[in-house]
């Protein structure tokens, strides 16, 4: 019921700008520590908030990583949008510039190491 309510709540920029953080610290908490190693306390302080502002964004560690895989997801499918726009445009291209064209869109949207790999 409280994911619930948490969801039907617009976010305002303040919160959104929460959330980002909390987000961000928990892909470097997660980093260095792992999922299951990580506290909400570590991932809190890493972002210098309260466990009242993570609750109040997250129903509990579960819910933070949904939203990090949909934050990375959404990251990955503007990276292909792009990449098809890109591929419509270039109506001369060869085949291997199409492909150039297509994973520069992807690299575009690239993220540090350690965290794409903890994410994709």
């Amino acid at each position: 019921m409280a994911e619930q309510a948490l969801a039907d709540f617009p976010i305002s920029a303040r919160r959104a700008r929460t959330r980002d953080r909390l987000l961000t610290a928990a892909v470097a908490v997660f980093a260095e520590r792992g999922v299951n190693g990580a506290s909400v306390e570590e991932i809190c302080d890493a972002a210098s908030f309260t466990r009242g502002a993570f609750y109040s964004n997250f129903a509990d560690k579960s819910d933070l990583v949904l939203a990090l895989l949909d934050r990375s997801m959404t990251v990955q499918f503007s990276a292909a949008q792009q990449a098809v726009a890109d591929m419509k445009a270039a109506t001369d291209a060869s085949a291997e510039e199409m492909i150039t064209l297509a994973l520069t869109a992807f690299e575009r949207a690239g993220r540090p190491f350690r965290e794409g790999i903890l994410l994709d």
